[in-house]
């Protein structure tokens, strides 16, 4: 019995540890200048001293969806973002390109963005 209570301590131990080293994602939820209900997701997957990796996701209601605003809105997002962090390159994936349901439209990207060694 004692064996069975230490194994089961340990295994509970071994697996808080895994989980706590494991990275957490963080996801920023940011209004959209001029669109009242447009709203931008940005989650980080990865980061390291030279590149970043991002699901981007906008989602606005289905009624005021406009494709071609959507995209200059998230090139726009993306552009100023690569400038602020100081990004030397940027990797844009579609991975969904528009969404619909009946009250909201969901587009989402996969960015990478690179910087230059030094």
């Amino acid at each position: 019995m004692k064996k069975l209570f230490s194994f089961l301590v340990l295994s509970f131990a071994l697996v808080s540890f895994v989980y706590a080293a494991l990275p957490q994602t963080t996801t920023e939820k940011i209004a959209v200048e001029g669109r009242k209900d447009a709203f931008i997701y940005i989650t980080q997957i990865y980061s390291s001293e030279y590149w970043a990796e991002f699901f981007i996701v906008y989602e606005e209601p289905t009624s005021t969806f406009n494709e071609a605003e959507t995209e200059k809105i998230l090139y726009e997002f993306i552009s100023n973002y690569k400038v602020e962090k100081q990004f030397s390159r940027v990797e844009v994936e579609d991975l969904e390109a528009a969404r619909q349901t009946d009250k909201m439209t969901r587009v989402t990207k996969r960015v990478i963005f690179r910087q230059l060694r030094k």
